[in-house]
């Protein structure tokens, strides 16, 4: 789930600084992932448009982290040594 973050983390960059990624709602097994996210505003209120889906098909072990730590296959890429 850490990779998932990261991805998505890394959407916000274009966005105002006071713009924050918001986690909605995840679920995830050792083989992949889903997240609902929407983008919030300086006073945290959600951006009109901005929510999403996004599904992951976790397709690598990373060694030393576990089962179902890998990359994603949904544009996300490997974190933590993978």
């Amino acid at each position: 789930m850490q990779a998932v973050e990261a991805m998505l983390s890394s959407l916000v960059g274009g966005a105002p600084p006071d713009w924050q990624l918001a986690v909605l709602d995840c679920t995830a097994d050792p083989s992949a992932a889903a997240v609902v996210f929407c983008m919030r505003d300086g006073a945290g209120r959600a951006v009109p448009l901005s929510q999403g889906l996004a599904f992951y098909r976790l397709n690598e072990v990373c060694a030393g982290e576990g089962e179902g730590a890998g990359g994603g296959g949904g544009g996300g890429g490997g974190g933590g040594g993978c």
